[in-house]
């Protein structure tokens, strides 16, 4: 239920081609709301059946191009739903499930169960810090405009002034990401630790 608000908020920012919301979806909300390509396009679909987005149609010479839009009626939507207070989610995490009984293994299987788990959190964690430049990279030069007053670098003021609102919130769901990775490394070594002392 959850993608048609991602895509909705997407849409929100600007018009997108499926391609482009795919795109960005890969590089953003994936993190922490899985989506394939799949089940994108169905999506869209339903949506414009809703009157939630509509679909302008562009010939290009190969094929013809899709733009989606939010409609009022999507956007009215999407803010009834960010309004919406959430609910705790059940939690699964088949890691843990296993370590809760780790005590039935070999101590070597499970150091390196707990090595496999620490370099996975250490690898996702690198591509957080990598994500986590680009933003406050992006916010630099959105504030440059804003400064500036005039567009600079293809960027007016009003873009910049949103990308930096956006900016804000995006940074902070990256955080969340950041501290809940380095939490697992952390839980992972003193782990390692412990059995290491055994």
């Amino acid at each position: 239920m959850s993608l048609r608000y991602a895509i909705l908020g997407l849409l929100a920012i600007r018009p997108r081609t499926g391609y482009d919301i795919s795109k960005m979806y890969d590089r953003s909300i994936t993190f922490f709301w899985h989506a394939s390509h799949s089940q994108i396009y169905p999506e869209l679909g339903k949506l414009k059946e809703e009157g939630l987005v509509e679909v302008e149609v562009f010939d290009e010479e190969s094929r013809p191009r899709k733009v989606y839009s939010i409609t009022e009626k999507g956007r009215e939507e999407l803010l009834r739903w960010l309004r919406e207070p959430t609910d705790l989610p059940p939690f699964r995490n088949a890691f843990l499930l296993k370590a809760f009984f780790f005590g039935l293994l070999p101590k070597e299987d499970i150091l390196s169960q707990l090595k496999h788990e620490k370099k996975l959190h250490e690898d996702r964690l690198a591509t957080y810090r990598a994500i986590e430049t680009v933003l406050l990279s992006e916010k630099e030069r959105a504030e440059r405009v804003i400064s500036a007053g005039e567009p600079v670098e293809g960027l007016s003021p009003e873009e910049a002034e949103q990308r930096l609102r956006l900016g804000t919130f995006w940074y902070l769901t990256l955080r969340w990401g950041i501290m809940y990775e380095e939490f697992q490394i952390e839980w992972c070594e003193r782990a390692i630790e412990l059995m290491s002392d055994e």
